[in-house]
């Protein structure tokens, strides 16, 4: 019939099924028709969508209707959602779970969950919240009513872990659903995760090209919550570009939306994204700070969401510096900080509490295979004092298998005693370790990072003052470039002092964070490949260390001596070898032929030869004005794991 429940309908559908609930009289009618405004409502008009999820609960009480009592919870709950009060919402969803749970129904206990989970994401439990919508989507797969939308949902959690190869797999899975079951609406709220994913390894063309036609289709419809996301998310893209006046344009739009929806939370980001895009363009710094000045109106929702407040304190601080408001920069600085490392230590009790969990259960395990094994050898025993009664032969030959059993079982019970054993001291002798080396890591970050940061910050304060001497002025800056200097080589020894980043995909992650980082300001397009069949493996500190500062040292060649345009890191495993490479565009290196494990000098390829050999692996380096120059590092996997060998 008109009026069966659409995501995103038109105002005309509306007014049409509103006419409907004027005229009719069949209750069964009214219910539908109640729950449907309550739901396009909660998208639309938040107020409204409560007001009609409300008369939808009244009406399925006293007609004993668990079925839209459910679905009135529903609509009223996702109202909550878009208004941010997001304690409220928790509430109704939970009802909702409740009646799903008594009904028996698994399509609705699904999609309650899924509601439940965005909730906590909402509210910044992320972990919590990934949990709830793989749990919904294990029972979806199986249903009829299979709804791609929880793609949306999986893969914006992997993005907020930092996940995003998950975070796309479960994207463009979710694509394909869209276009299996014809669920348009789903599908382009779907690539705007993955133009999320594509500006996060920086295809930025990529991400403004589906947004792009995203928000085109999307403002066909009346999803007013789904087009601010995507007004969100193109500000993010435009001001990656550094298209600040544009961000703001985009940004200014969801304002609107949000204060349409009177959503407090996305009324507070909306400002702060405004003010700083309005910043970089150097216009009306009273602007700024009247946005600013809204914006902390609306920060009391936020204070539980620990993610989004680093966000805006980091936010906010850039954009004071920008206006030359050097107090209120540092006090945001100051809470970005401080919330960070309070941050940092709740996810490291967390694994602790996690691995601790982890070996208790493994114990116990331990235990209960041991008392099986107690009672076979018992069960044995009986069985063979009941074959006394039937033959004495049979009892000599039943006690000697008897015998042979049990001293096997022994045997293995002992052997497996002294591998726990050994294990347990191995375990213990690496933690001891891990423990140590972290806190080296903790007191490193906590001495020595936060007073060379703000070294550097108020350094670099101190220099915007125009009354200094020029001599004052190259001290300053000389003080500024060696404190950053020091920070990265800080980071960088932080990094592999933690055990969990002593990994391949850690080192792969590092080379990726530094080489976007490092030439984002040089002229010239990055590429960074990366083959799938890279799986995650533990390698030794001394060949992460020298893979890595290879990486630096041949980036620093390049920004040094090429002007190259294309810049291209590849890396893959083929039949057990790691294979590194860096490739460039530029005028190449003057008569240099191809090397191969030999001492060069000039341009630290000396040092590069010596760091890659020194752990066991092939330095190769091909250069000429024709090609560029290309670099080539070869190491077998089991060498990557060993520590440094001896030349």
């Amino acid at each position: 019939m008109l009026y069966n429940s659409l995501l995103a309908t038109n105002n005309t559908y509306l007014d049409s099924i509103q006419s409907i609930l004027k005229k009719t009289t069949n209750t069964e009618e009214k219910l539908k028709i109640l729950y449907t405004l309550s739901f396009e409502y909660s998208l639309i008009n938040p107020e409204i969508g409560i007001k009609y999820g409300k008369e939808c609960y009244s009406l399925s009480i006293q007609n004993n209707n668990l079925f839209f009592q459910l679905n009135a919870y529903n609509g009223i709950a996702n109202s909550y959602e878009t208004l941010g009060e997001y304690d409220s919402a928790l509430y109704y969803h939970l009802e909702s779970y409740k009646l799903a749970t008594k009904m028996g129904s698994t399509s609705k206990m699904a999609l309650t969950l899924s509601n439940i989970a965005l909730i906590h994401k909402l509210k910044g439990d992320y972990k919590k919240a990934l949990n709830q919508y793989l749990f919904a989507y294990k029972i979806l797969e199986k249903q009829d009513s299979y709804n791609p939308r929880i793609h949306f949902y999986i893969g914006d959690i992997y993005m907020r872990l930092n996940d995003y190869e998950n975070a796309e797999l479960q994207t463009r899975l979710g694509i394909k659903k869209c276009i299996e079951y014809d669920q348009k609406e789903i599908k382009y709220n779907l690539y705007i995760n993955l133009a999320k994913c594509y500006l996060h390894v920086g295809k930025i063309d990529s991400a403004k090209f589906h947004l792009l036609n995203s928000l085109k289709n999307l403002e066909q419809n009346s999803d007013q919550l789904s087009i601010g996301i995507c007004l969100n998310a193109l500000g993010e893209v435009f001001t990656a570009s550094n298209e600040y006046d544009i961000a703001f344009k985009y940004y200014s739009r969801e304002l609107n939306i949000q204060k349409k929806l009177k959503n407090s939370v996305g009324i507070n980001l909306a400002y702060i994204n405004m003010a700083n895009s309005l910043a970089h363009t150097n216009q009306d710094k009273s602007l700024v700070l009247e946005y600013l000045k809204l914006a902390e109106k609306g920060l009391e929702p936020l204070k539980s969401i620990n993610d989004q407040l680093l966000e805006i304190y980091l936010k906010k601080a850039e954009t004071y510096e920008l206006i030359n408001n050097s107090s209120k920069a540092l006090e945001n600085y100051k809470l970005y900080q401080k919330l960070k490392e309070k941050v940092l230590d709740k996810k490291k009790v967390d694994q602790i509490v996690e691995m601790q969990t982890k070996y208790e259960t493994e114990k116990k395990e331990l235990k209960i295979r041991l008392l099986e094994q107690s009672d076979l050898i018992k069960t044995t025993q009986l069985k063979t004092q009941e074959s006394l009664i039937f033959s004495k032969n049979i009892l000599i030959a039943t006690s000697g298998i008897v015998i042979i059993l049990t001293s096997i079982s022994v045997f293995f019970i002992l052997q497996k005693q002294k591998l726990k054993t050994n294990l347990e001291k191995e375990l213990a002798i690496k933690k001891a370790e891990e423990t140590e080396r972290l806190r080296i890591a903790k007191d490193i970050h906590d001495d020595l990072g936060s007073g060379l940061s703000k070294i550097n910050f108020l350094s670099a304060i101190i220099l915007n003052d125009k009354e200094l001497s020029y001599k004052s002025t190259e001290n300053i800056q000389t003080i500024v470039d060696s404190s950053s200097k020091i920070i990265e080589s800080m980071r960088d020894l932080i990094w592999i002092l933690n055990p969990e980043n002593t990994t391949m995909l850690g080192l792969i992650s590092r080379i990726r964070e530094y080489a976007s980082d490092y030439l984002e300001d040089y002229p010239a397009e990055l590429n960074f490949n990366l083959t799938q069949n890279i799986i995650d493996f533990p390698i030794s500190k001394e060949s992460y260390r020298d893979v890595f500062m290879t990486v630096k040292e041949a980036l620093n060649n390049i920004i040094k001596h090429s002007n190259a345009r294309l810049i291209e890191i590849k890396i893959e495993i083929s039949q057990g070898i790691f294979i590194l490479m860096i490739k460039d565009n530029g005028k190449g290196i003057a008569n240099l032929g191809l090397v191969n494990s030999i001492i060069i000098e000039g341009n630290g390829l000396k040092n590069m030869t010596e760091r890659i050999e020194s752990i066991g692996g092939k330095f190769k380096i091909e250069s000429n004005s024709t090609i560029g120059t290309i670099i080539l590092i070869e190491i077998l996997i089991d060498q990557l794991k060993q520590n440094r060998i001896l030349l």
